[in-house]
């Protein structure tokens, strides 16, 4: 097995694009509208799938050019090995995935006889059995990776996140013993916020921790957190990340990021044994560009937010992380991800590119077009 410096553990999805007419459904409605059984697909209807789940996540550090690894399930049927084909064909290591007995995960447009597209819909299949078994194990020491992001937890509910959560803080421990830095995050369930209760347990032991804007009003109201005085997102963000040091946070000695996401801002909280406790509120330098497609925004910044730590994990770990720096570089890795068509509106740029780009600082006059962008970076000076 080939070493990895970022591995991505998740589940593992295929995004069918091309609408699909699958006559009457069990639909759960709500952010994430879930299907209860498998829709029968086309091979067709599986060849225009982008890649979800973990795979808005690892193609974006492997095109940074970051060593990247993937991790999790798919089934034995062809939405697996179309997805591992995919990843395989962006460079990233696929030791990491195993076949399992279940089917594949996939998300669909429905479309009704009369032609009418539906909510996206997700049927949930192989991932949400993802556990840490003595296979995953093995995995992972072979591996090697310097940082490794659980993403969603809450979908794995019949693996890591049995238990009541504490399945999945285990596995964060584990990963940590073996000298890893660890991310966890979540995903938006309105429809089911107590699935938030799942998480909480990692919350202990994780290093890094961001969810977005939408999900802070969830969690705060599932958290019973009290933020009545507070009649804006910007300081009901505020409040969650002062209660999530209180209650996390208490006598750590190793460097922790927790953050909340949102367009135009990020709010983070770093603290290293050197310089304790930072709070930060950070401007999105390149938030006026509007998104194509926004799906896969919050997965594509932590995945650029990611390689900037493994680029520089030393001064991660020291305190002297350029957090501003770091956001702005993440900032720009899920702009370029969702104002073209995913990993391909990178072009040729790598890590270096978009650093420099990004050390320039905040632009004189907002960016109003995604060529400018390319323009600007292309330049030598």
């Amino acid at each position: 097995m080939g070493k990895v410096d970022f591995l991505c553990i998740a589940v593992l999805v295929d995004d069918v694009k091309e609408p699909v007419d699958v006559g009457r459904l069990d639909i759960e409605e709500g952010s994430l509208t879930a299907i209860h059984r498998k829709p029968e697909l086309t091979r067709r209807q599986i060849e225009s799938s982008h890649y979800g789940g973990g795979g808005n996540i690892a193609p974006v550090s492997k095109i940074l050019g970051i060593k990247t690894g993937i991790m999790g399930y798919v089934g034995n049927d062809y939405e697996g090995e179309f997805f591992i084909r995919g990843m395989k064909k962006s460079g990233i290591n696929t030791e990491g995935i195993i076949k399992t007995k279940w089917h594949t995960d996939v998300s669909i447009i429905p479309r009704d006889k009369k032609g009418k597209r539906g909510t996206i819909a997700f049927f949930e299949g192989a991932g949400r059995y993802f556990d840490m078994t003595d296979e995953i194990k093995e995995k992972i020491l072979s591996l090697q990776p310097k940082i490794v992001q659980i993403g969603y937890s809450g979908l794995f509910d019949r693996g890591a996140d049995r238990n009541r959560g504490k399945n999945l803080a285990e596995m964060v421990k584990w990963i940590k013993s073996i000298g890893s830095i660890v991310m966890v995050d979540t995903h938006t369930y309105a429809s089911h916020p107590e699935k938030y209760n799942l998480l909480k347990p990692s919350l202990y032991d994780a290093d890094l921790f961001m969810c977005s804007n939408d999900e802070v009003e969830l969690m705060t109201k599932q958290y019973d957190i009290n933020c009545s005085s507070e009649s804006d997102e910007i300081s009901k963000a505020y409040s969650f990340l002062e209660y999530l040091q209180s209650i996390f946070w208490r006598g750590i000695k190793t460097p922790r990021i927790f953050a909340v996401t949102a367009k135009d801002y990020v709010i983070i909280k770093y603290f290293s044994p050197k310089k304790g406790v930072i709070t930060k509120f950070i401007e999105n330098h390149y938030s006026s560009i509007k998104a194509v497609f926004a799906v896969g925004a919050g997965d594509s910044f932590r995945a650029g937010f990611n390689s900037y730590i493994v680029k520089n994990l030393d001064g991660f770990k020291s305190g002297t992380f350029k957090i501003e720096e770091a956001v702005q570089f993440a900032n720009l890795t899920a702009l370029l991800y969702i104002s073209g068509k995913g990993p391909e509106a990178f072009k040729n740029y790598k890590y270096g590119d978009i650093v420099r780009f990004v050390k320039r600082g905040k632009p004189a006059k907002a960016y109003n077009d995604i060529k400018k962008i390319y323009y600007n970076m292309d330049k030598k000076n």
